[in-house]
């Protein structure tokens, strides 16, 4: 029985290791947005920030502000008021977007998951 727990033991310290030193750190990138930030360096200028439909507290931990947040029904009307507007969507949603809407976006830059966009006529003037 004793080599029996400690086999049980070591088995359990190994995949305990493996855990931490394999799995979270990939799960912890995954989920921050430090390799978007990194990736994107649009994202450091003055122009704002919209998440859509999302939240995102690691951006604002990266950027030194807090990016506002959009729904997916609010782009439109976001992009009329502020065309240089950067959005930053999952890739999950940008892929739901009806073709029109997606048509009117340009890709700046992504990392993992996310995705930031801009308007294409924002693209052009600057």
């Amino acid at each position: 029985p004793r080599v029996a727990f400690g086999a049980a033991a070591a088995g359990s310290a190994v995949f305990l290791l493996l855990a931490v030193t394999l799995y979270l750190p990939a799960l912890a990138a995954e989920r921050s947005s430090r390799a978007l930030v990194e990736a994107v360096p649009e994202l450091h200028g003055d122009r704002p920030i919209a998440l859509v439909d999302m939240r995102l507290p690691s951006l604002s931990f990266y950027l030194d502000r807090f990016p506002g947040s959009v729904s997916p029904g609010g782009i439109d009307a976001l992009l009329a008021r502020a065309p240089e507007t950067l959005l930053v969507f999952d890739s999950r949603d940008l892929e739901k977007l009806p073709g029109g809407e997606r048509d009117r976006l340009r890709m700046v830059g992504r990392a993992g998951k996310y995705r930031v966009l801009e308007l294409r006529e924002a693209a052009g003037s600057s």
